[in-house]
């Protein structure tokens, strides 16, 4: 459904060149949910804009439906932008029209007959959950409702493909969840592509199929959300899916932790599971093998497309040699291993 081949995209400025995109390549199945992550400046929003042409890439090509749109007219291109809807962080709605006209704005744009008009605001109003909203104004909104109008807006003309540029990112957590299980219902009822760029791992794990990571302008890795989080190949990645799956360690026993071992103590470890890796069968092996005591302090698990991940904190008791042991079976068995300190 969409397809990036090489692009690039370099913004030119009286002291130089700013490469936004370098060389940039994916493929987007019909259908799916893909994301695109990366940091404030790593060039996501400039991706996502080439993708209907709001910025026109200085090289490469950018395939939708089956056309290169750089190629087309701009006849052509504005045939094919109809088939893109896009939402944005901060929803962009007119602040002079109510709900209803927000949403109808599209259609009147390409003439649609107000009967039709009116039939599809209301099946779009009753999608998004807002039919009692209709005559009201954005500045009455919630974040999280004025999000919902730009998502029924962004609808309006039946796309094909549904461009999220940080949409999430204004909304507080709570909100973020229900705009995203809105998103993931659109896909599923409508067969509509999603492509969204986003900062937040969170956001890629809740609803994505897959994901590209981006820094620099560059496409560090890519895959299926599930792979990606069980075995991430870079550190771009790794850190973040550690930003976003952590566990802090708790105060009381930060308070008596010390650097150093006094011969006696217990050491405090990180340990951070990925895959199919079962965190109880290793503990009983470690138990079994080396006659130690794995006392869990905290820790943090989760799923990504079935695959289970997580961090666990872990006191573990026994002789200094046994413990020593333990701690290299860990890490022989791939879970990234780290020793806190002592208690």
């Amino acid at each position: 459904m969409i397809e990036l081949q090489q692009v690039s995209k370099t913004f030119h400025k009286k002291n130089g060149g700013v490469t936004a995109l370098d060389n940039v390549s994916f493929t987007v199945g019909k259908g799916n949910i893909f994301g695109v992550i990366g940091a404030s400046g790593a060039g996501k929003s400039t991706l996502i804009r080439c993708v209907n042409l709001l910025e026109r890439p200085g090289s490469g090509k950018v395939i939708v439906d089956g056309k290169n749109l750089p190629d087309l007219s701009s006849s052509e291109l504005a045939r094919s932008r109809r088939e893109m809807g896009m939402i944005f962080q901060h929803f962009n709605l007119l602040s002079s029209r109510t709900v209803y006209e927000n949403i109808a704005l599209p259609l009147e744009l390409d003439k649609t007959p107000v009967s039709q008009i009116k039939t599809r605001v209301d099946e779009l109003l009753a999608l998004v959950g807002l039919e009692e909203k209709r005559n009201d104004f954005p500045s009455n909104l919630s974040g999280g409702q004025k999000q919902r109008v730009a998502i029924a807006r962004a609808l309006a003309a039946r796309p094909k493909i549904l461009l999220c540029d940080e949409a999430t990112s204004a909304l507080d957590p709570a909100t973020t969840s229900s705009i995203l299980s809105l998103l993931k219902n659109i896909n599923r009822k409508f067969g509509i592509t999603i492509l969204l760029i986003t900062h937040e791992m969170d956001v890629i794990k809740a609803i994505c199929d897959e994901v590209a990571v981006i820094s620099d302008g560059k496409l560090i890795e890519k895959g299926r959300v599930g792979d990606i989080f069980s075995n991430p190949s870079s550190p771009v990645t790794r850190e973040f899916i550690t930003s976003s799956h952590d566990v802090a360690v708790p105060f009381e026993l930060e308070q008596v932790l010390t650097e150093s071992s006094n011969g006696t103590d217990y050491p405090l470890v990180k340990l951070r599971f990925t895959g199919k890796l079962n965190a109880g069968t290793v503990f009983s092996e470690t138990s079994r093998l080396f006659e130690v005591d794995n006392e869990i302090v905290a820790a943090n698990m989760d799923y990504a497309q079935g695959i289970k991940f997580g961090v666990i904190l872990i006191l573990v008791k026994g002789t200094q040699e046994n413990v020593q042991q333990a701690i290299e079976y860990y890490k022989s068995n791939n879970i990234q291993t780290e020793v806190l300190g002592y208690v």
